[in-house]
């Protein structure tokens, strides 16, 4: 495409609107990630649909590169059998998320506090097989100050390996689930879910 000028629009430029969706993206190799991270940040960053991160190579320094590229995400993002991934920060509080959040089999994951400033979460808010990651800080930390899930809320093995008994202080603020709430846990670590104020009228709190 050109403008008036004659010059090349970057497309990547438009803020998208009117039905015109931005693109997903799927990394799952070298070559896909090298598309995604810079040293420096674009003077345009990009948008981008659902993100899924897959490649297991992926370093927390590469990580921590895709707000150079990456503006806004407005949908879902997906990390999943990330072995190297070890924080949420650098990462969700430089790219504001629009969507639905899904950590899926991070075993090094140990720090949730790049989600600290959300208050919404657009779609699932889906967390399994994290042993390692605290979700018990208290209120201001992690995922504490989520008020609304607009899907539903899984969380399903995690944390289990950090010495915290999980409890209602994880989720401190959240008020309202538009989908089912889902705890899988280790019993003898499910402590209770005093401190939560849920509000949410039709979830279904599903403790299998």
């Amino acid at each position: 495409l050109k403008n008036a000028s004659g010059g090349d629009i970057d497309l990547d430029a438009i803020d998208f609107c009117g039905g015109v969706n931005p693109s997903d993206v799927t990394i799952s190799d070298a070559a896909g990630l090298a598309k995604w991270i810079a040293d420096d940040p674009l003077e345009v960053k990009k948008k981008v649909g659902n993100f899924t991160l897959t490649y297991a190579e992926v370093t927390a320094h590469q990580m921590s590169l895709f707000q150079n590229v990456i503006g806004e995400i407005s949908g879902t993002v997906t990390w999943e059998n990330l072995p190297q991934a070890a924080t949420t920060e650098n990462f969700f509080e430089k790219i504001p998320v629009r969507g639905g959040v899904r950590l899926i089999n991070l075993p090094a994951l140990g720090n949730a506090n790049g989600l600290k400033g959300y208050t919404e979460i657009g779609g699932d808010l889906y967390i399994k097989d994290c042993p390692t990651l605290p979700l018990c800080w208290g209120p201001g930390n992690c995922i504490s100050n989520v008020v609304t899930v607009a899907g539903s809320l899984t969380l399903d093995n995690a944390g289990w390996n950090t010495n915290e008994n999980l409890q209602g202080v994880a989720l401190t603020a959240l008020k309202t689930v538009g989908g089912d709430f889902t705890i899988r846990h280790d019993p003898d670590q499910l402590w209770n879910l005093q401190n939560m104020h849920l509000e949410t009228d039709g979830c279904h709190l599903v403790l299998p």
